[in-house]
């Protein structure tokens, strides 16, 4: 194995283990931003609107 392959694919690992992280974070991302949704959903259910007030 010449010492060019080698370097290929160390860096196509490093390339692969960087995507890896991204979609990590992306996945991160998006349930936190799914909680923070349904969150803001049940606090405003939980307000009480105008008609339950009157």
């Amino acid at each position: 194995m010449s010492i060019y392959n080698k370097n290929a694919n160390t860096q196509k690992k490093e390339i692969g283990e960087h995507l890896l992280d991204s979609v990590i974070d992306y996945c991160y991302i998006k349930v936190d931003n799914r909680l923070f949704d349904k969150l803001q959903v049940i606090e405003y259910q939980a307000k009480p609107t105008v008609n339950d007030q009157g």
